[in-house]
């Protein structure tokens, strides 16, 4: 059963997202599904550093071309380990402080 207060779908491989953990910045990582209140991303395993609950996020930017491209701030708020085939972690991204037009677009891409 769907528990959250957004529905997240799974998204195509051109969906992607960069942001800043700390002082790392990551680039070009796969989104595996999204919502208007956050998404499930994927990172290789060899570069997650810092990747953990509750960590802040800043400047997170969605890139696609039918996605809002202005920069949030959110919080990672799960992490699965690594898949022992692909090396990769799944983390769970919580959006936060996010303007309404955002979420509403988010929630277009959604629902096409």
């Amino acid at each position: 059963m769907e528990n959250r207060r957004y529905p997240r779908v799974a998204v195509d491989p051109q969906c992607r997202v960069r942001f800043q953990l700390g002082d790392r910045c990551y680039g070009n990582i796969p989104i595996a599904d999204l919502g208007a209140g956050g998404c499930c991303i994927r990172v290789p395993s060899q570069v997650a550093v810092g990747l953990a609950g509750q960590a802040p996020v800043e400047s997170l930017e969605l890139i696609h071309p039918r996605l809002p491209q202005e920069p949030i701030k959110a919080r990672i708020a799960w992490v699965h380990g690594a898949d022992g085939a692909s090396g990769t972690l799944e983390s769970g991204v919580q959006f936060l402080e996010v303007p309404a037009a955002y979420t509403q677009r988010i929630t277009e891409f959604v629902r096409s």
